[in-house]
């Protein structure tokens, strides 16, 4: 066998080695997720959590700019309301 041969042999070795140990990372790395990846059930219900918990943050972040804004707007009515009290009854 000829030292070309032996490198190519190498080669090939040794991407075999890292397409499966990818492939076995990947595999473990969903698998702590809690998804697996030979499952296609596990996957679309994987799939329709993900969607689930984007429309929920999505519907959080929208109901907490509201309140943000409703706090403040509520906030300067009471000013003015106060305001107007006091400049009404004549106080400081």
């Amino acid at each position: 066998m000829s030292n070309c041969d032996l490198d190519a042999l190498i080669t090939q070795a040794a991407r075999q080695a890292g397409v499966e140990g990818g492939k076995q990372g990947v595999s473990e790395a969903f698998k702590y997720l809690g998804l697996d990846i030979h499952d296609p059930k596990s996957i679309q219900t994987w799939h329709a959590n993900t969607a689930w918990t984007y429309r929920t943050r999505k519907i959080a972040e929208k109901i907490g700019t509201i309140a943000i804004i409703g706090l403040v707007s509520a906030s300067a009515g009471v000013a003015f309301v106060y305001g107007g009290l006091f400049k009404k009854i004549g106080g400081p």
